[in-house]
């Protein structure tokens, strides 16, 4: 038995064993793979190959085997195929190639994420082993990649074996004389998370299209940001012609990249896209950034980046559409398509604009179409991502076809829609959806207006004005809402109706290092200043630290701008301290050096953004602040926190450091806390302080969970919703009370922490009884430290209520008569005298006020229409006001009054 295994041993050769995708096979062409996804295969195929050492003597038989098995590592765990045949070969066959494969027509279902194995034998001897791998991430297309974005791809020249990375010079043409090897060098940024398997082919081609050669690279990917290199030549120069190339870098059978190079006479040091950018106008600057593949090939020498993805130019193709005065569509798209990044969205609205061409093309010839064309949008995204440059394109766009009248866009932050008092912020709503009408309602930080287990907030008022005006309302507008992805999807839960009124949604992702450069330069440029190459590496290296180390508040396009101004700061110094200004060219007083981005390299990851101050919002706020009733003490402390932090800056200080945001406001209930809260977040904003100024509104049990470890967690997550803005947390004793004491010294102890590691990211302020307040700082040695204002909210005095009561009816267009007005007043004066410290305060005037106003509407429900003038449903009588007898509690002796009828 060994003798006769032994002796046919001799009549083959093992050649190979590859695997294959069934479908991708076109006549004789295999692409052959080692890493496929999931989601892109139905039938996966073995090509089994041997050389036949008895060709041109004799045929023989032998007995074939394939088999496929699923591995845990080296250990099978099961056999997944097997396929066995007896074959003649053919003494005329110099190679053999046996073909068999396995699966389902359906796609996905078959093959399972993980290591399999092919296993080959000839008459029950092994003679071949393939490992093969199966991902689940998505299915890879030219428009869409969900492994990875692709940012840089650059050429090389190195000998066999290739050459470290600090060493590489990165060529577009290579001497003919000297050049070995040509070696691509491709970065990406992972979208998933590390430990996945990435192989690619990494394929030069001839300017004829011929393929020359082929290199493939296989790895795990441990890192976000990675970097793989392949190559084609020979050891000693002398393989290549002077001709023009290409390189095309493939994933999972899709082009990922494309870049051009040369071998000529003499070696030319390649010039990054950025760098070219730099000769060019602005509107060059974008062109270049977004080459494609056809215009790429005749502008070899100006750009030799790479092109990712290459896509049609859609703007160039004819729109059936009826066009408003003004840009044309074709002008405004490819405005649209200049922007850097943004891609994804990019595609959406070049589909949405050839749907609606489609919708026309019917209609003109007469096909009836019952598809309701909505405009209503989801934007999500982190901070500085495009939105609001996007949602003004889509605006013009929208016009330009005729589906809004005008076009513009109306922005409110979702803070400037709510309001203190019932029905209010619904007629605010109703307002900004008027104002909007004609074109775009964009509402940022929309998912301020829903918080989960929330009572007494009014934000579910708006979100019901804004379902009708979607549902019935009169049309011509577009509803646009943005935020935070998470946040935003709780949003949009938060009312049955509301998801499904929004047709379209748009998530726009953080920019890449690349894409962040090149906003760099072009905010340089349009300060009419520039980088010189140090400089340009130094920017890029802060930028893609920054990036690495980015969170969901990263800032994104507003980071990089900060930074050139900060850059353009430095270059100005620079100038007056140590050059004569005057005798300097153009070019020395516009080039920023590697000097300038020095002092900004090592602190500006963690520098706030330098925020010019928006006098007109702080105008808006302080007129807010003093429109409240009363708090004269509360006005005067913050108008000499705005007065000292405009001194601040003008002194170049740093304000941050000069005072916290972390406030303590103490008071009993309905003193206006949160209202001034509210306002002192818009103050901040305006003072440049804080990025988005919003109010997140909490209570203890926000922060207090049940499970050791979890209340630090609720705190954090807790921040990060309030991060750019204030956390208001009012009852802040009630952390330290009762018997979730041990939890919430631990929601105390992360704020601690927070509040100093986010120092200048949030403003704390926390609410409560004034002595119950004083216990709780006392509670943590940490606490009192963090604060630098307290502000003591004082009752309200009785002329005081008095003018609330009057300006909660004015809200309502009503005003008293003189005898509801003395029997008020009256009554006022009975509450003030007699209150303790758990008066309400406005909270007790908005209580009479609900209930007056009602008990008018029911008296008006009995009037005839013909007795409703507009005097008497103005008008709130005694009638209406007559139930309010103050009376002392049971346990005490009776202190009231009650009006002689």
């Amino acid at each position: 038995m060994l003798l006769r295994k032994s002796k046919e041993s001799y009549n083959y050769k093992f050649k190979s064993l590859k695997t294959y995708a069934w479908d991708r096979a076109i006549g004789n062409n295999y692409k052959f793979r080692s890493v496929f996804d999931r989601n892109e295969i139905n039938y996966l195929s073995a090509e089994f190959s041997f050389y036949n050492k008895l060709f041109d003597e004799k045929d023989w038989d032998a007995k074939i085997s394939i088999r496929g098995v699923a591995l845990d590592g080296t250990v099978v765990i099961e056999e997944i195929c097997l396929q066995e045949e007896e074959i003649t070969i053919k003494k005329e066959q110099n190679i053999i190639r046996y073909y068999y494969g396995w699966g389902e027509e359906k796609y996905g279902v078959f093959w399972k994420k993980g290591k399999y194995r092919w296993i080959a034998s000839i008459n029950e001897k092994i003679v071949g082993i393939n490992d093969f791998y199966i991902e689940d991430h998505g299915k890879v297309t030219s428009t869409d990649n969900p492994y990875f974005q692709v940012t840089s791809l650059r050429t090389y020249e190195a000998p066999a074996g290739d050459i470290d990375e600090q060493k590489r010079e990165y060529l577009k043409t290579f001497d003919v004389k000297t050049t070995r090897f040509i070696m691509g060098e491709i970065t990406f940024t992972s979208k998933i998370q590390p430990n996945w398997l990435c192989e690619l082919f990494f394929n030069f081609y001839d300017d004829t299209g011929t393929l020359l050669g082929s290199s493939d690279t296989f790895g795990l990917m441990e890192e976000d940001k990675n970097t793989i290199s392949a190559g084609y030549g020979a050891k000693d120069p002398g393989s290549w012609i002077e001709d023009n190339y290409r390189l095309e870098v493939v994933f999972m059978d899709t082009t990922v990249a494309v870049i051009l190079f040369s071998v000529g006479p003499q070696n030319k040091e390649r010039i990054s896209e950025f760098e070219a950018l730099m000769n060019d106008d602005v509107s060059g600057f974008f062109n270049a950034a977004h080459v494609s593949e056809s215009t790429f090939s005749n502008k070899a020498d100006e750009h030799a980046g790479p092109v990712i993805a290459p896509k049609e130019d859609k703007s160039n193709k004819p729109v059936n559409i009826k066009e408003n005065s003004g840009k044309t569509l074709s002008e405004i798209m490819n405005k649209l398509d200049a922007l850097i990044g943004l891609e994804n969205i990019k595609s959406k609205v070049h589909e949405y604009v050839d749907y609606i061409t489609f919708l026309q093309i019917r209609k003109e010839k007469g096909i009836t179409d019952d598809d309701e064309i909505s405009l209503h949008s989801v934007f999500t995204g982190n901070p500085g991502t495009g939105k609001t440059t996007v949602v003004k394109l889509l605006g013009e766009i929208f016009h330009a076809i005729g589906l809004l009248s005008k076009g513009h866009v109306y922005t409110v932050d979702a803070n400037d829609l709510v309001s203190e008092y019932i029905r209010q912020t619904g007629k605010k709503t109703t307002e900004a959806i008027e104002k909007a009408r004609g074109g775009i309602l964009f509402i940022d930080e929309a998912y301020i207006l829903y918080k989960k287990d929330s009572l007494g907030d009014f934000g579910p008022e708006a979100i019901a004005e804004l379902i009708t005006e979607m549902s019935d309302g009169k049309g011509d507008i577009a509803i646009m809402v943005a935020g935070y992805p998470n946040e935003m999807q709780s949003f949009l839960k938060s009312n049955p109706g509301l998801k499904s009124r929004f047709k379209h949604h748009f998530h726009f992702n953080d920019y890449t290092p690349d894409e962040l450069l090149l906003i760099a330069l072009y905010a340089a440029a349009k300060k009419n200043v520039f980088f010189d190459e140090p400089a340009s590496d130094k920017i890029y290296k802060i930028i893609t630290n920054a990036y690495r180390k980015r969170d969901k508040f990263f800032g994104n396009a507003r980071y990089v701008f900060a930074l050139v101004d900060q850059a353009k700061m430095n270059l100005g110094t620079r100038i007056v301290k140590h050059e004569q200004p005057e005798k300097l060219d153009e070019k020395s007083l516009s080039l920023i050096i590697e000097e300038d981005i020095e002092d900004i390299a090592v602190e500006m990851v963690s520098k706030k953004p330098r925020i010019q101050i928006d006098s007109v919002l702080l105008n808006t706020a302080l007129e807010e602040l003093n429109q409240l009733t009363g708090l004269e003490n509360i006005k005067q402390e913050i108008s000499e926190l705005v007065r000292l932090t405009k001194y601040y800056r003008e002194m170049k200080r740093d304000v941050l450091r000069t005072f916290s945001l972390h406030s303590i406001f103490t008071g009993n209930p309905g003193t206006g806390k949160t209202s001034v809260a509210r306002i002192l977040g818009k103050i901040y904003k305006a003072l440049g302080l804080l990025e988005r100024g919003h109010l997140i509104d909490a209570d203890a049990s926000s922060l207090i969970a049940g499970y050791i470890g979890q209340s630090a967690l609720k705190t954090k997550e807790l921040i990060e919703k309030a991060n750019g803005g204030v956390l208001f947390i009012d009852e802040a004793y009630s952390l330290t009370n009762g018997r979730n004491n041990e939890f919430g010294q631990q929601a105390v102890a992360a704020l601690i922490k927070e509040m100093e590691d986010q120092r200048g990211n949030f403003s704390l302020i926390v609410a409560g009884y004034t002595s119950e307040m004083e216990s709780f700082i006392q509670s943590n040695p940490g606490l009192e430290s963090r604060f630098d204002n307290k502000f003591e909210f004082h009752d309200f005095n009785e002329n005081e209520l008095w003018q609330i009561v009057v300006s909660m009816f004015k809200q309502k267009s009503l005003i008293t008569d003189d005898e509801a007005e003395k029997h008020l007043k009256m009554y006022i004066a009975g509450l003030h005298k007699n209150r303790d410290r758990f008066f309400g305060n406005a909270r007790s005037m908005r209580k009479i006020v609900e209930k007056a106003v009602r008990n008018q509407e029911l008296r008006m429900a009995d009037l005839p229409m013909s007795k409703r003038t507009s005097d008497v449903i103005s008008k709130i009588t005694l009638s209406d006001v007559q139930e309010f007898e103050y009376q002392k509690l049971q346990t005490k002796p009776t202190l009231g009054f009650k009006l002689a009828n």
